[in-house]
Formats: structure tokens, sequence, C-alpha cells
């Protein structure tokens, strides 16, 4: 399709086609959004996958949370409710100091915000009069610099900064998927038929990890390995 329109039917037609499993798209919120539409529209039952430039919510709010729900979105900078990363603990401090009219605290917030963070660093290293050599110079050269919890490095040959990358996918309601959709009382499991063993090493394993290439345990067995001292640091997060 042209690059900044929503001119996208032809393309929604090749796909449908072809019958893909998968597309990945390529393309700003509106374009993504009206991809989405018109393959629905046209039965297409493909996982649609794109990139970190489409505002996820936007989506669901231009074509409705029913056609938008399963979007994957792909992120590069941590969930904004991740409150164990530093940089995303002073990005809420300074969202609920500040108050901004009209912003959601979203990954596209996240982004802008990691953004100007790291230009702001460039600018301090360029020093008095940064000129654009200057400031292109003072940001190539940073490596390894920690923006609190995830770490930044350019050179004269990598402009990416950083590595991270995580998925998400809006559920029905046209946010992102959480384990707050899926049963979160331990009796429905049950009620469903989960044997107790499995629900048991489930539990056990958030947080703590066994050194070796396993994962069920029954009870005698993990009183026998586990070891306080090979619980993760990072801690687990179960929305329950």
């Amino acid at each position: 399709y042209e690059k900044n329109t929503t001119e996208v039917a032809a393309a929604v037609k090749k796909i449908a086609a072809a019958g893909a499993q998968a597309v990945i798209m390529v393309s700003n919120t509106a374009a993504s959004a009206e991809f989405l539409k018109q393959s629905r529209a046209a039965g297409t039952l493909a996982q649609y996958v794109t990139l970190s430039v489409t505002d996820g919510p936007q989506v669901a709010k231009r074509i409705g949370n029913d056609v938008a729900k399963g979007l994957a979105l792909t992120q590069v900078v941590p969930d904004p409710n991740s409150r164990s990363t530093p940089i995303i603990r002073e990005i809420n401090e300074n969202f609920e100091k500040f108050k901004p009219k009209d912003v959601t605290l979203n990954h596209t917030f996240i982004e802008g915000y990691l953004g100007a963070k790291i230009l702001a660093e460039g600018l301090r290293r360029a020093g008095q009069n940064p000129s654009r050599q200057k400031l292109r110079d003072a940001l190539e050269g940073i490596r390894n610099y920690d923006i609190g919890g995830q770490y930044v490095d350019f050179s004269p040959g990598n402009h990416v900064g950083m590595s991270y990358v995580d998925i998400t996918i809006l559920n029905k309601e046209g946010k992102k998927l959480s384990k707050r959709d899926a049963d979160t009382n331990m009796l429905d499991y049950r009620d469903k038929g989960f044997p107790p063993e499995a629900v048991f090493n489930y539990i056990a394993l958030l947080g703590w990890g066994f050194s070796g290439d396993r994962d069920v345990f029954s009870r005698a067995e993990m009183v026998q390995v586990f070891r306080i001292e090979t619980i993760g640091k990072a801690g687990y997060k179960l929305d329950a």
C-alpha cells in the first residue's frame, strides 16, 4: 500500500487470496486499523502483528474493540505498569506529579519519554554550544548507559540504542491482554478439571527456578530440591 495513506484495499485482497496465517504490518496507527478492519470484513482470520509505532488502544477506538481484539503489537519499552523497573517507577511518579491532561500512560508515552531522556543525555555530553555534529558524536559515544534498569548503547554503526522487545495483545476491551482476562481464582482451575499437581507446580515455579532442565515435580521432590537462594530477584507478577 502507499505509505502514509490508508489505501489498503489492494493489499488486503492479496493477503486474503494468499491464505496467510500471520501478517506483519509495517504501518502507522491509521493504516494498521484500516488493514485490520478490512481484513476481518473479508473473512481473513490471520494473526496480525504490528510494530510499536502503532498505538493499540487507538486502533480499538477507530475500528471497535471486537474487531481489534487479538491484534499483537511488538513493544520496544517495558510495560507502563511494571513498577519493578526503576525507569517505569520514575515515569509513573512524574506522571502522577504533573498529571498531563488528555494523555494516556501507555507504551507510546514510555517510548517518547525514553527518547527525550536519551536526547537530554546527549545534549549534556555535547557540552556548551552543541552543534548537530557534536550532538551526533555525543549520542554515538553512549555506552552501557543505565537509563533506569534498561541499558542504552550507541555507536557510529549502531543507532538502535536499546534491545528490549516484548509483545502485547489486545483483549476484547481493546486493552492490553492481562492475566485478569483469564481465571484468577484457583478454584476456577479445579472446577475446570486441572489436576492439583499442575496447579501446584505452576504456583511453585512463579519466581523460583530449578537449575536443571525440569519443571514438573511431586511435592516431596519439590521440598527436596527447593533452595531459598534460587528465588528470582526481579519477582513475578500474578494478577489475582
